[in-house]
């Protein structure tokens, strides 16, 4: 049951990690106004996708 739990958190915040990848820049466009645009799109793609592959890594683990 634990283990099922643990895979669902993770599938929710692979989840998150895929829309904020794709909403990047409207995300850096209302966060980080002071901050040149596409280096903050770039950090949060990057941000994003590690925490994607980190998140597999522990289904694959757990399962």
């Amino acid at each position: 049951m634990v283990k099922n739990m643990i895979i669902f958190l993770n599938l929710l915040i692979i989840l998150v990690c895929v829309i904020s990848i794709f909403n990047a820049r409207n995300i850096a466009k209302k966060k980080f106004k002071t901050v040149n645009e596409n280096n903050a799109t770039k950090i949060i793609k990057i941000v994003g996708f590690i925490v994607i592959i980190g998140m597999l890594f522990l289904i694959y683990i757990y399962k």
